[in-house]
């Protein structure tokens, strides 16, 4: 294979990667595949997403590793692991793959006008994945979700008021996935 050639995967599975990263949520968990060095196997580590504090970098927390560390990409082809304490953010490694494994959960008060949208989701556009036990659902949205939208229950059967509880996956292109649960709107919500 030609250095081209492998420089452009490299390139295109970092992109890949920077894109997941740049839009997972505070709280999401994730298995880092990550390599020291081009010679050494890789490793794994669990992580959690802290925030997205930084526009070009994403902080996790890795128990494991006993340090937060900053996922930076650092060129075209690769996202470097980088202790957040080391002053002169010299890489520890570089990261291969990113796996998802738990979803933080937000819960959404449900209104009369419809479940309260999480604030991010406001104004998206695309496809809109519900993902439920037993029923899936893919909904195209040209007109942006609104603050109060029922799409995003229009799923289940039941009244709004008896859909209190449930608990489900949305996925929004351009958008973290998560977990969503609605609860009964409290006075502070119109």
């Amino acid at each position: 294979m030609s250095t081209n050639k492998k420089t452009s995967e490299a390139a295109i599975h970092a992109q890949s990667l920077q894109r997941l990263l740049d839009v997972l949520l505070p709280d999401t968990t994730v298995e880092l595949t990550w390599q020291p060095s081009d010679e050494s196997p890789p490793q794994s580590t669990s992580a959690t997403i802290i925030s997205d504090e930084f526009s070009t970098a994403t902080l996790v927390d890795c128990p494991e590793l006993d340090q937060e560390l900053i996922l930076a990409r650092i060129d075209t082809d690769t996202i470097e692991l980088i202790p957040r304490s080391d002053p002169d953010r010299s890489s520890i490694g570089t990261i291969r793959d990113v796996e998802i494994t738990g979803l933080p959960l937000q819960e959404v008060p449900v209104t009369e006008s419809g479940p309260r949208a999480p604030p991010d989701l406001v104004g998206e556009t695309g496809f809109l994945d519900i993902e439920y036990p037993g029923h899936d659902q893919q909904i195209v949205i040209q007109d942006g979700i609104q603050e109060y939208d029922t799409r995003l229950s229009g799923m289940f059967e039941q009244e709004l008021e008896d859909i209190a509880g449930v608990e489900f996956v949305v996925k929004m292109s351009g958008c973290g996935p998560r977990r969503i649960q609605f609860k009964p709107a409290g006075d502070d919500i119109r």
